[in-house]
C-alpha cells in the first residue's frame, strides 16, 4: 500500500534504511536508551540527470504529500546538482535529492547508467511509493 502521509513516507524511508545498515538502528536505539532524543533534520536521495529519474521524478512521492520545492544547489566538484524540500510541518525533516551529472563522467559511466535506467519500467517510476521500492 502506498504511503499516504509524510510520515508514513519517512517512516518506511527509515525502516528500509535500517534493514540495510543494521548500526544505524543500533545506534539510534543507544542514543535514547541514554534519554537522547534522537531528530532527522534532512534525508538525501540521490539520482542521475537523466530525466527518466532526476529530481523532479523522485520528488514526486514527497510533493503528493506536502513537500515544497526549495532552493537547488550546485556542488561543482562533487559532479552534483540538487534540490531541496520542505514540508510545512517543520518537525518534519529537509529532502535534499541530488542528482550526478553523468556528462561530466567517461561516456562508458554513461552508457552503463543509461542501460541500467532504460530497465526501469514507467510504472515503478510513477509508484507513489517510489523511494521505497528498492533497486526497481
Amino acid at each position: 500500500m502506498p504511503p499516504n502521509t509524510a510520515e508514513n513516507l519517512l517512516d518506511l524511508l527509515w525502516r528500509d534504511y535500517s534493514q540495510l545498515n543494521p548500526q544505524a538502528g543500533a545506534i539510534h536505539k543507544l542514543l535514547e536508551s541514554r534519554g537522547d532524543r534522537v531528530v532527522n533534520d534532512h534525508i538525501a536521495p540521490r539520482t542521475y540527470d537523466d530525466p527518466r529519474v532526476g529530481v523532479e521524478v523522485l520528488a514526486r512521492p514527497f510533493t503528493r504529500l506536502g513537500y515544497r520545492a526549495g532552493d537547488d544547489y550546485t556542488f561543482t566538484a562533487k559532479k552534483l546538482s540538487a534540490r531541496h524540500y520542505e514540508h510545512s510541518n517543520g518537525n518534519l525533516p529537509k529532502v535534499f535529492i541530488s542528482e550526478l551529472q553523468l556528462g561530466s563522467f567517461s561516456d562508458r559511466l554513461g552508457s552503463i547508467v543509461c542501460g541500467l535506467i532504460d530497465q526501469v519500467t514507467d510504472d515503478d517510476l510513477r509508484r507513489d511509493d517510489l523511494p521505497v521500492i528498492g533497486r526497481p
